[in-house]
């Protein structure tokens, strides 16, 4: 999907926890070492990054 897809306003229909959910299935069946690295070579945990916005729209709903 590309960054142009998520922007557009046709994504905000898509259930985004499912969405995330999806993504984390995938993430975590795969033993590579998933990670941004940031300007300042710091590393984001994709994995940890996906849990995170999980946890956060289950406390708003």
């Amino acid at each position: 999907m590309k960054v142009k897809d998520i922007m557009s306003k046709k994504f905000i229909t898509v259930d985004i926890e499912a969405q995330l959910k999806k993504v984390l299935t995938i993430l975590s069946s795969n033993r590579i070492d998933f990670a941004i690295v940031t300007n300042n070579n710091n590393k984001i945990d994709l994995i940890g990054l996906v849990s995170f916005f999980i946890s956060q729209l289950q406390r708003n709903s």
